[in-house]
């Protein structure tokens, strides 16, 4: 094991973090990774790429913890901080094992490489693992091919396989070709779909929610309600979304402080969007980080993958818990509307639905009110913008700083 060498892989995949995320934002340089760690000689070169390159892609989760936690007084910020450091190493050692373990040698054929690369993604993609599959190199594909959703997923995977593979023979530059070629004609005839009419998101700032009195919950509720009634009253405003998690926790005060914009929502024709916890069972607590569609098109969706830690904490005393992964489209303003709530931005196995039945809008909603000014938040919207991008959906995403 010689330290240069290592080194050198290692800042190359802090390179390519920086390049294909915030602050490059050019996914298409994800192609670099499959090649180098095909190219490296030794299991611990192969290791230290994908370990710079996670490391560095999630060098925000240290912040996060510090906020997040001490924010909602469960931590110390110097406590929150340790914990996070224990985060970031461990998300980076468990997305690296598969591609460490897979490493291909300069006598593996081809075809064995190809299929290792198939098993590394799909172990990192797919839960369990799969639950931190942030930073997915599977985003090359909607920087190659947008718009052309499971094909385009299926032809990513294939340059990525294809980069993996040793150069040297005709079958692999005529397919490298023939990839070019499809990216060529698949950027030509790109064009990008608009937001319907009548449809809004708002971006609040009003920061972290308090619970702990009911003083506090109906002065958010008045700031809610008050930017909620600007937004309808905009001519032919059909829906509007609002953040995740605005309103908390939904309870019987919240429910008789909402009815009246309910019912009225309901007369015009309209409909908003509130993200709400709902509550499963009071002892251990157990609650769904939802979606609520309230108006002329009631509907309800639970988030599939709250966020590990912050949210979800089987186990615990206190834990979200996951939605049905096979929650079918919402109906709103007469369009089939797909979700992603929070932390569901960063992952590709919960919107599984969209390669084989597009919706005709995608719904994203987060609560930053500990990360926004952080670049975990443009490269947030940086996924799911790949996402809609490469299935050709429109997208709307409301946030709270």
């Amino acid at each position: 094991m010689q330290l240069p060498s290592l080194i050198y892989y290692s800042l190359a995949g802090t390179a390519i973090a920086l390049i294909a995320w915030f602050p490059g934002h050019w996914l298409v340089s994800l192609a670099l990774l499959p090649w180098l760690w095909c190219k490296a000689h030794t299991h611990w070169q192969a290791t230290a790429l994908w370990l710079a390159y996670y490391l560095t892609g999630a060098r925000d989760i240290l912040l996060i913890c510090a906020r997040f936690f001490s924010g909602h007084d469960e931590l110390s910020a110097g406590l929150g901080y340790m914990l996070g450091i224990g985060f970031w190493l461990a998300q980076a050692v468990l997305l690296a094992i598969p591609w460490s373990l897979l490493h291909p040698t300069s006598k593996t054929p081809a075809a064995k490489t190809i299929i290792r690369v198939f098993i590394a993604l799909f172990c990192t993609n797919l839960p369990p693992l799969g639950i931190i599959g942030w930073l997915s190199p599977l985003h090359i594909s909607s920087a190659l091919f947008p718009a052309w959703g499971g094909l385009g997923l299926l032809l990513g995977i294939g340059t990525l396989c294809l980069a993996a593979v040793r150069p040297g023979n005709r079958k692999t530059i005529w397919l490298t070709l023939c990839l070019a070629g499809l990216a060529l004609t698949a950027h030509k005839n790109e064009t990008r779909p608009a937001i319907p009419a009548g449809w809004l998101a708002l971006d609040l700032q009003l920061g972290r929610l308090d619970q702990s009195t009911l003083p506090a919950l109906f002065k958010r509720t008045e700031q809610v309600q008050s930017a909620l009634s600007q937004a309808l009253a905009q001519p032919a405003t059909t829906v509007v979304v609002l953040p995740e998690e605005i309103i908390g926790l939904w309870r019987p005060a919240l429910a008789f402080w909402w009815q009246g914009q309910i019912r009225q929502a309901a007369r015009q024709g309209q409909t908003f969007l509130l993200g709400a916890d709902l509550l499963k069972q009071e002892i251990p607590l157990r609650y769904t980080n939802s979606v609520l569609a309230f108006g002329h098109y009631p509907a309800r969706l639970d988030s599939r993958m709250p966020m590990p830690a912050g949210l979800w904490r089987p186990g615990s005393a206190i834990s979200a818990v996951a939605g049905k992964l096979r929650q079918p489209y919402l109906k709103l303003g007469g369009l089939q509307a797909a979700l992603s709530i929070c932390y569901e931005d960063f992952l590709w196995w919960p919107h599984w639905r969209l390669f084989f039945a597009p919706p005709e809008i995608l719904i994203s909603v987060a609560n930053q009110w500990f990360n926004s000014d952080l670049p975990v938040a443009e490269m947030q919207q940086q996924s799911i913008h790949s996402l809609a991008r490469l299935v050709r959906v429109p997208i709307v995403r409301s946030t709270n700083r």
